[in-house]
C-alpha cells in the first residue's frame, strides 16, 4: 500500500512547475517548492487551513521552499494531492 501511495503522491506532486519531488522509499516524501516560488511557511500555513498538517523543513540550498508529508489513508493522500494542486494553481 505504502508503495503504491508514494508513486502515487510523487506523481500527482510532479505535474506542479517548479516542484521537485524527491524519490521515497520511506513513509514521507521530501518537496521543494522553492522553483515555484511558494515558501514552505505559506505551504503549511495554507494546508493546515484545510486540515492537513505538514512537516516544515529549514531553508537550505537557496530555497526555503522545503516541506515534506507523511503517507496517510488513500482518502487522505487524495486530500493533499486536491489541496496541494489548488494551493498551486490560485
Amino acid at each position: 500500500f505504502n508503495n503504491d501511495q508514494v508513486a502515487y503522491i510523487e506523481e500527482m506532486m510532479g505535474k506542479i512547475p517548479g516542484m521537485v519531488v524527491f524519490p521515497s522509499k520511506a513513509n514521507y516524501i521530501l518537496f521543494d517548492a522553492g522553483g515555484t516560488g511558494k515558501k514552505s511557511a505559506d505551504i503549511l500555513a495554507y494546508a493546515q487551513t484545510q486540515g492537513l498538517i505538514l512537516r516544515g523543513e529549514s531553508a537550505k540550498y537557496g530555497s526555503d521552499g522545503w516541506f515534506r508529508v507523511t503517507i496517510g489513508s488513500k482518502e487522505e493522500n487524495e486530500m493533499f494531492i486536491k489541496t496541494m494542486h489548488e494551493y498551486f494553481t490560485k
